[in-house]
């Protein structure tokens, strides 16, 4: 808590996020492997700092069963951070001696933890959809799921490294523009009217869904009253 408060004091930060990195860690060679008091050190920290706390994920996705524990640590912004962006287990099997590939492919989809915190959903509480988001219609997706905002690291961090400036500002309205595409064919003026619009979810991700009691019918059958008005 000490720390936290340093830290935001020292970089007037207008936020302070956190990082769940529990699966990297194990495949570290030199990681943590005791993970004890994570939670009550969150709900401290979310008590006393005087700025937002966000608590991130970093490519693992989360559970219902995680969500549920930090909204009750006073936790009101999270970052899903799902599997399909850059691989920690695989970044840190390189480095290993003895690497773990089996574990290259553990946890939950960002679409799967979207589904995950449908089932937490309150008017106070802020989900951020990140990993795997590579163009304006997954933010869209994203978006039509329950996101509030979603994250990109990867796409526009290879661009800085091999574009110039301003082609990487190109790429960013780009993003804004398959945005605007998606919205104008669905009929939406404003990011929250996407989650009035109907979805289908289907595949192994409604196979899971329906393993873990999550009902998709709800998601394609939204804005019937909107389309019936038309």
């Amino acid at each position: 808590m000490e720390q936290a408060i340093k830290a935001v004091e020292m970089l007037e930060a207008d936020a302070l996020q956190i990082h769940l990195n529990v699966m990297q860690e194990l495949l570290m060679p030199e990681g943590d492997r005791d993970f004890t008091g994570y939670l009550e050190h969150i709900r401290q920290i979310a008590e006393a700092v005087p700025v937002p706390v966000i608590v991130k994920e970093v490519g693992f996705g989360m559970a219902r069963e995680s969500i549920r524990q930090l909204i009750d640590a006073g936790i009101r912004m999270i970052d899903l951070g799902g599997s399909g962006g850059t691989n920690f287990a695989v970044i840190e099997n390189r480095r290993s001696p003895q690497p773990l590939a089996m574990f290259e492919q553990w946890g939950l989809t960002t679409v799967q933890s979207l589904l995950e915190a449908g089932t937490c959903a309150r008017p106070d509480v802020y989900f951020i959809a990140s990993g795997g988001i590579r163009h304006g219609l997954d933010a869209c997706k994203a978006i039509a799921l329950g996101a509030s905002a979603v994250g990109v690291a990867g796409y526009f961090l290879q661009m800085v490294q091999t574009q110039p400036l301003d082609a990487c500002m190109e790429a960013v309205e780009l993003f804004h523009h398959q945005m605007k595409v998606a919205m104008t064919a669905l009929g939406t003026r404003r990011l929250e009217e996407l989650r009035l619009r109907p979805l289908t979810i289907t595949g192994e991700t409604a196979l899971w869904a329906w393993m873990r009691g999550i009902d998709c019918r709800p998601y394609a059958r939204r804005g019937d009253e909107f389309f019936g008005a038309l």
